[in-house]
């Protein structure tokens, strides 16, 4: 029913919703995988960058970590906590997602995780 639901053309907050469901409903049945493939599929139709579902070399890792670090170079912490709130739904959505996929993807292909976590 989830399946028949995700292939119809409908809002992409209840789409959200529905794979939401999906992931959680795997993952209380001890599957880790398929929500994964869930939330990686989600992310990508969101036009998000999307992490190959493959090892990570720690090369790439290191890369990503520089990046994140160049990008907060002259940040304080309370820069970072006086932001303005998220008012892009679509990047909420893919930050909610990212939350579900962290906790999957550590049992899937743990050298993924730090990508989810730098973006």
């Amino acid at each position: 029913l989830i399946d028949e639901v995700l292939s119809k053309d409908i809002d992409t907050v209840e789409k959200y919703r529905v794979s939401d469901i999906k992931m959680k409903s795997f993952l209380a049945a001890g599957k880790v995988n398929e929500p994964t493939n869930v939330a990686l599929e989600f992310i990508h139709q969101l036009g998000l960058p999307t992490p190959r579902k493959k090892p990570t070399s720690k090369f790439i890792i290191i890369r990503e970590y520089m990046r994140l670090k160049r990008l907060l170079k002259n940040k304080t912490a309370e820069d970072i906590a006086n932001l303005p709130d998220l008012d892009d739904k679509r990047q909420e959505m893919g930050q909610r997602m990212n939350e579900l996929l962290g906790i999957c993807i550590f049992h899937v292909e743990p050298t993924m995780l730090p990508l989810i976590v730098f973006q």
